[in-house]
């Protein structure tokens, strides 16, 4: 089996959390090592799991996959993921552009929460998309 560059810590900053900091590459050489470590937070108690995810290198289309895989079984097992934002995600998510809104196909655009200012009940996403789409209309 071909290896892959991968490196997942586990620690365990409160009782009932555990954090999976990931570093290198989430291929689809990387199923076993990443549930190794969900074995391993899984079993200390952890009901919540944090994906750190900022040492992340690449990710492809099989590493989709496991993480996919991953959030199955921590559903199956009543338990919570959860993810870590650094600052630099904040201002260039999804990916770093003047207008985090507009993408380079003219009629699409991005209203997610995965746009600025982030998650939450507020539609401020959506309000922005909106200013973006009419202002390419004028």
């Amino acid at each position: 089996m071909a290896q892959t560059k991968m490196d997942i810590a586990v620690r365990k900053p409160a009782d009932k959390i555990s954090v999976l900091d990931v570093q290198g590459d989430i291929t689809g050489y990387a199923e076993e090592p990443l549930m190794a470590s969900y074995n391993t937070a899984s079993s200390s108690g952890a009901d919540t799991l944090v994906l750190n995810l900022t040492g992340l290198e690449s990710l492809d289309s099989f590493g989709v996959g496991l993480l996919i895989a991953l959030l199955v079984r921590v559903q199956h097992q009543k338990q919570r993921l959860a993810g870590v934002q650094d600052l630099r995600q904040i201002f260039t998510r999804p990916v770093p552009r003047l207008n985090p809104y507009s993408t380079p196909v003219r009629s699409l655009h991005l209203c997610s929460s995965s746009t600025p200012p982030g998650s939450g009940v507020h539609g401020m996403c959506g309000y922005y998309a909106a200013k973006t789409v009419l202002r390419r209309l004028r």
